[in-house]
C-alpha cells in the first residue's frame, strides 16, 4: 500500500527510505506521544506569552472588573489552544503521511503537513485576529523566501531595495490614513508620534467657503480697478479711432492683384524677439514664484483664507496645521525634535537590552551607546521622515487648489526617502505588509474581494508551511529571532531532529547546529535505516 501511494507524490526521486521516528521525533518512537509533547510544549509557551500580552492590554484599558477578567482569560486560553493545536496537527500529519507512503519525501517534511495543520488551527483563533496574524506571518515568510532565493543564487539583491519598498509602502499607508483615519495599531501610533496627528486631518475649509471669499475679493478688486481707470480709458478710445483709418506704412502695400505684405523680414525678426522675450519672461516669472513661495514659507504664518487673485501661491489654501508659526519654523521644530526622539530612544533601548543581558549597569557602555552610529542614523531617519513629510505637505497646501487624499500619498512617498539614512529591510518589509493589509481590508470593505476569511486562512497556512520547511531543511535562511522562537515553543525539538539524514537532500540542514546522533531503539527502526547505519559505521 505505501509503495502504491508513493507513486502519486510529485518529485518522487527526492525521498529517503526512512520513517518518522528515525528522522523526526527521535526522543520517542511513538507518534502520538511525540505529537502530544510538542502540542503541550507549544501550549504552555503560548499561555505565558498571551497572558502577559492580554493582561497588559486589559490594564492599559482600565477594565478591572470580573467580567472583563474572565473574557481576557478566555482569550488567553483560546489563543494558546490555537498555537498548541497548530504544532500538534503538523506533527500528526507528518507522521501520518510518512507511514502511508513508507518513506520521507522532501515536500512532506514541511509543506503539506504544515498547510493542512495550520489551516485547521487558524480557525480556533478569534476571527478578528486571523487577518493581522496571517499578514504578520506572511511578512516573515516572504523575508525567508527572499533569503532562500538569494542563497540559491536565483535572485540578486536590488540596490536600495529597502528604500523602494519603504517609499511605496509609506505612500500607500499615508493615503489610506488620510482617507479612512487612524486605526488602533502600532503603525498608526508610530505615525502620530513621529509625524503628528494634525498632518493627517483633512482641511475643514470647504471649497464653497473659499470660493465665496475669493469671489468677494475679486469683485471688490474689479470695482476698484474699474473706477480708477475709467478716466484713462476715454483718450485711448479716441486715439484708437483715429489710428484705425491709417495702417502702418511698412505693413501693407497695394499691387495690381490686391493687397500684398511688405517688410516680411522685419516682421519675422519681431516675432522671434517677442518669443525670446516671452520665454525669458516666463522663466523669470517662475523664479519669482518660487522665491515668493520660499519667502512666504519662511516669514508669514499659514493662512486659511484665499490669496489675492494675482498673487502666487494659489488662489486657494486649505486650513493650516500650524496657524501660529511659519512653515520653516514648523519644519525645523520637527527636524530637531524627531532627531532627539530617535537618537535618545534608540540609545536608551540599547542600554536597557545590554543591561538585561549582562545583569549589570556599566557607565562606559552608557556613554558609548549615546555616541553609537546606529543610534545617530536612527535619529536622522526619524528627523528626515517627519521634516520631509511636513515640508512637502506645506508646499502642496500652498500650491494646490483643494485637499485630496493623493496629496498624502505624494508626501508619504517623499518622506520614504528617509530610509536612505537608516536602511533596514525589517522595517521596510513590515511597513510594506501593513500597507498590503490595509489595501486588502479596504478592498473587502468596498466589495472588491470576496471571502476574506478563506483568503487570510490560506495566507497563514502557506506562510507557516514556508517557515516550517525552511526551519527543518535550510535553517540558516530563517531569521535568527524567529528560529529561537520556534525552538523555544517546541522545547528545543528542532535540535533533536536527525539532521544527519536530512542532509542527504543536500540542503545544509545541519548548518548552525551541533552534531547530534540520536540514540534510537532499533526495535522501531526500519531495515533500510539499520543497513545504512551499518554502512556508515564501516566507512
Amino acid at each position: 500500500m505505501p509503495s502504491i501511494l508513493s507513486k502519486f507524490v510529485p518529485y518522487s526521486d527526492l525521498c529517503l527510505p526512512f520513517n518518522c521516528y528515525e528522522v523526526g521525533h527521535t526522543w520517542t518512537p511513538y507518534c502520538s506521544k511525540s505529537a502530544f509533547d510538542i502540542g503541550s510544549y507549544a501550549f504552555m509557551e503560548a499561555f505565558k506569552m498571551y497572558s502577559g500580552l492580554y493582561l497588559f492590554n486589559q490594564a492599559v484599558s482600565g477594565r478591572y472588573d470580573v467580567k472583563n477578567f474572565l473574557k481576557t482569560l478566555q482569550s488567553i486560553l483560546r489563543s494558546s489552544a490555537f498555537i498548541g493545536f497548530n504544532a500538534y496537527a503538523v506533527l500528526v500529519l507528518f507522521c501520518f503521511s510518512s507511514r502511508c507512503l513508507g518513506r520521507i519525501y522532501l515536500s512532506l517534511i514541511g509543506h503539506v503537513p504544515s498547510i493542512l495543520g495550520s489551516f485547521m488551527a487558524i480557525h480556533i483563533e478569534k476571527s478578528s485576529r486571523r487577518g493581522p496574524l496571517a499578514f504578520y506571518v506572511a511578512n516573515i515568510a516572504t523575508e525567508t523566501l527572499y533569503r532562500l532565493l538569494v542563497y540559491k543564487k536565483l535572485l540578486k539583491p536590488l540596490p536600495y531595495g529597502e528604500v523602494i519598498l519603504f517609499t511605496s509602502a509609506m505612500s500607500v499607508m499615508v493615503y489610506f490614513v488620510k482617507k479612512n483615519g487612524f486605526s488602533n495599531d502600532a503603525i498608526s501610533f508610530a505615525l502620530k508620534l513621529v509625524i503628528g496627528k494634525q498632518e493627517f486631518i483633512k482641511s475643514s475649509c470647504s471649497n464653497a467657503t473659499v470660493k465665496t471669499s475669493c469671489t468677494s475679493y475679486t469683485t471688490s478688486t474689479t470695482t476698484i480697478t474699474t473706477t480708477s481707470s475709467s478716466s484713462d480709458r476715454l483718450p485711448q478710445l479716441e486715439n484708437s479711432t483715429n489710428s484705425t483709418s491709417s495702417p502702418p506704412i511698412d505693413s501693407l502695400a497695394y499691387g495690381s492683384n490686391g493687397i500684398h505684405h511688405r517688410g516680411l523680414g522685419s516682421s519675422r525678426s519681431r516675432s522671434s524677439s517677442q518669443l525670446l522675450s516671452s520665454c525669458s519672461f516666463e522663466s523669470s516669472t517662475w523664479i519669482t514664484k518660487i522665491a515668493s513661495l520660499i519667502q512666504s514659507m519662511a516669514t508669514s504664518p499659514y493662512s486659511s483664507t484665499c490669496n489675492p487673485p494675482n498673487s502666487w501661491p494659489t488662489k486657494y489654501i486649505p486650513c493650516s496645521s500650524h496657524p501660529h508659526s511659519s512653515c520653516l519654523k514648523y519644519i525645523s521644530e520637527a527636524l530637531m525634535g524627531r532627531f532627539l526622539l530617535g537618537w535618545a530612544g534608540s540609545s536608551v533601548v540599547r542600554i536597557a537590552l545590554g543591561t538585561w543581558k549582562r545583569r549589570q549597569l556599566n557607565i562606559n557602555q552608557i556613554s558609548s551607546q549615546f555616541s553609537n552610529q546606529e543610534s545617530i542614523k536612527f535619529g536622522l531617519f526619524l528627523a528626515t521622515m517627519a521634516s520631509l513629510y511636513k515640508a512637502s505637505n506645506c508646499v502642496i497646501r500652498r500650491t494646490a487648489t483643494s485637499d485630496h487624499n493623493w496629496h498624502g500619498a505624494l508626501s508619504g512617498a517623499i518622506a520614504g526617502l528617509s530610509m536612505l539614512f537608516y536602511p533596514s529591510k525589517t522595517i521596510a518589509q513590515y511597513i510594506l505588509w501593513k500597507a498590503i493589509e490595509i489595501t486588502f481590508w479596504d478592498a473587502v470593505k468596498n466589495g472588491i474581494i470576496k471571502h476574506p476569511d478563506f483568503i487570510t486562512s490560506s495566507i497563514y497556512s502557506l506562510s507557516c508551511s514556508q517557515l516550517f520547511f525552511v526551519a527543518v531543511i535550510s535553517p540558516t535562511n530563517l531569521r535568527p529571532s524567529y528560529m529561537k522562537f520556534l525552538d523555544r515553543f517546541t522545547h528545543h525539538a528542532l535540535h533533536l531532529l536527525n539532521r544527519n539524514i536530512i542532509d542527504l537532500f543536500g540542503t545544509g540542514s545541519s548548518t548552525g547546529f551541533d552534531t547530534y546522533i540520536p540514540n534510537l531503539d532499533l526495535k522501531h527502526t526500519s531495515r533500510q535505516f539499520q543497513e545504512a547505519v551499518l554502512v556508515w559505521t564501516i566507512r
